[in-house]
């Protein structure tokens, strides 16, 4: 018994060493540390850079250009990131991860960023590995982790600085604890519960996992003792974060609220309600491509194959004649026996042409929002959501809280994932959907009498999902490039004020933030009052940040007469919106601008 327990955890040590060392190899090799993926890490690193230089006092960010702009009239960060409170900015997010993260920001720079999203995923491996060991086979421990490792997108988020696989990891690990958990241990679930609940500090929405998982696991075990100690455990630790936001933001869940786009009262409000949540369901779960007819083309063979799962697990249900073989087998006999490999193989055929048109995309940044619906992304998953009776306990309380979960979230979720690989909102529960979805092959293969080619067929759609976080990978590391780039070059300009109409640049060049002074203005009567203020406070000098919008350069040279002394062009390796043009201008001291009043109805907004 000794010598099989050294075994396994010799071959987890040897798993977790191997993919240590992998994820070591990329994060050398995509660099750019100080540079992000999104917006959304820009404004999570103003935070924590806040909280170390003001010794973590403060984690409101101080805005540089306030001496030209008191009134915060042309905030560079005013948007769906920050709010307003006292006339100070603060982000909508929760301070929780840029808190821990401030800590390695301080001790070791850029690169401790990534300390957290690393460690975590590392334990989201280990996790996963004990969690297919307890809920599946000592057999499938291994194959579960080394997927969840390396074909899901936690390994992209892994080097990215984001809380999403911190996430992960809490919850992995409150659950894996409440399956283990018998009949009589009291302390021990409100544990789990501690544990399952602490996700809020990091992704609120998964309080949604948390409330599933309680229903999910009500409905199978009916213990209602350990049942109450779970949720008061949860609900203690959901209480304290709603209470710390308020403490140190005055406000609760302000990422959500803020970002809800539904008018107040009216019919209208219920129909726009509506229009949005399919239209973030569908984001979520089916969006593979803007043409709708190709998008069903990709959706369709996922689509064949679930409906034949289920009519299939209906089908064994049945009852049969005595002599002939009971339940699977009998269907699968009177079915033929090339119906799953040939399902499973224009599945295959469709997550290649995805692939395919991922990497011949010219936007496959941009684009990232509106392609990355589960399953299409992760087509795999549809085999582990949709399944029959399972006999296994632990199993059906994992399945019944995923769907719950994912119905929830379809309901609830007020915006989409932005940019972000894959469907950033079930990034969390990626593991237990790898774990279902290994499961459900397994059986899949064990009914079939072609067991050879359903093997295949799954194995080659694994292949192609490495691939594709390959791919992510590389769009990772050119577009931190890119940022890399930008910042750079403004770095060496001499000039200290930075205008520009892209909503993005300021936080997508947010290591920066603080050595220049960003202003963003929106439309040429905007444009002349800043103006006029430069030149007041004797700025005589600044650098124009021009994205594919280019009205505001044209703005300048035909309503003030200003033209570039110089300009520059930095643009991404693969998506071609990702270019920016950085002009340089000069101003005379005290010199007055406004813009001609029938110029004021053509806004320049921000392409987005």
């Amino acid at each position: 018994m000794k010598t099989m327990k050294v075994k396994q955890n010799g071959k987890l040590m040897l798993t977790l060493a191997a993919v240590a060392c992998l994820y070591l190899s990329v994060f050398l090799w995509i660099g750019h540390y100080g540079a992000f993926w999104s917006e959304d890490a820009g404004v999570k690193y103003l935070q924590a850079s806040s909280l170390a230089d003001s010794n973590w006092t403060t984690a409101s960010i101080e805005y540089p250009g306030k001496d030209v702009d008191p009134q915060l009239e042309f905030n560079p960060l005013a948007g769906a990131h920050t709010r307003l409170r006292n006339g100070q900015i603060h982000s909508i997010y929760p301070v929780f991860f840029p808190a821990i993260s401030s800590l390695f920001l301080h001790a070791w720079g850029f690169p401790g960023l990534y300390v957290l999203p690393l460690l975590s995923t590392l334990l989201v491996v280990a996790l996963s590995f004990f969690m297919a060991k307890l809920v599946l086979s000592e057999k499938a421990a291994f194959p579960v982790a080394v997927i969840t490792a390396c074909a899901t997108p936690l390994l992209f988020y892994a080097f990215t600085f984001w809380e999403v696989n911190l996430a992960a990891a809490a919850l992995v690990a409150g659950l894996l604890l409440s399956l283990r958990i018998g009949p009589s241990a009291g302390p021990k679930t409100f544990l789990a519960g501690m544990l399952l609940g602490s996700v809020v500090f990091f992704r609120a929405e998964l309080v949604l996992f948390f409330a599933a998982y309680m229903a999910a696991r009500m409905i199978v075990r009916k213990d209602w003792g350990n049942g109450v100690r779970l949720l008061a455990g949860g609900g203690m630790v959901t209480l304290v974060f709603l209470a710390l936001q308020y403490v140190t933001e005055e406000t609760w869940l302000a990422h959500y609220f803020q970002n809800l786009p539904i008018p107040p009262a009216g019919s209208a409000a219920r129909w726009h309600f509506l229009r949005h949540t399919w239209r973030m369901g569908r984001e979520l779960l089916f969006a593979g491509h803007g043409n709708e007819w190709l998008n069903l083309l990709l959706l369709a063979p996922v689509a064949a194959l679930s409906l034949w799962l289920i009519l299939r697990e209906r089908m064994a249900a049945r009852k049969t004649p005595p002599n002939s073989p009971p339940g699977d087998a009998a269907f699968a006999q009177r079915r033929g026996t090339w119906t799953a490999p040939v399902l499973l193989g224009l599945v295959l055929l469709a997550h290649l042409a995805y692939l395919g048109l991922s990497l011949t995309n010219r936007y496959p940044i941009l684009s990232t929002p509106v392609v990355s619906g589960l399953f299409v992304f992760s087509p795999w998953a549809a085999l582990g959501l949709v399944r029959g009776r399972d006999k296994n306990p632990l199993r059906t309380e994992i399945h019944l809280a995923v769907v719950g979960f994912i119905a929830a979230l379809c309901l609830t979720t007020p915006v989409s994932g932005g940019l972000q690989w894959g469907p950033r909102l079930l990034v969390p529960v990626y593991p237990l959907l790898v774990l279902l979805s290994w499961d459900a092959c397994s059986r899949l293969r064990e009914k079939e009498t072609r067991r050879r080619p359903v093997a295949a067929a799954c194995l080659c759609l694994i292949a192609v999902s490495m691939a594709l976080q390959g791919w992510g990978l590389c769009l990772l590391k050119d577009k931190k490039a890119f940022n890399s780039q930008v910042m750079n070059k403004l770095s060496n300009l001499p000039a200290q004020t930075v205008l520009t109409s892209e909503w993005w640049v300021p936080l997508s060049l947010a290591p920066v933030f603080h050595q220049k002074d960003f202003f963003v203005v929106h439309s040429p009567a905007d444009l002349g009052r800043l103006l006029t203020l430069l030149a007041k406070n004797k700025r005589t000098e600044f650098v124009l940040v021009a994205g594919k919008d280019a009205r505001i350069v044209q703005a300048l040279d035909v309503f003030f007469g200003l033209r570039p002394m110089s300009e520059e062009q930095v643009s991404s390796g693969t998506d071609a919106y990702f270019s920016v043009r950085l002009l340089r201008y000069r101003l005379r001291p005290a010199q007055n601008f406004s813009a001609p009043v029938q110029s004021t109805s053509r806004c320049m907004r921000a392409s987005t």
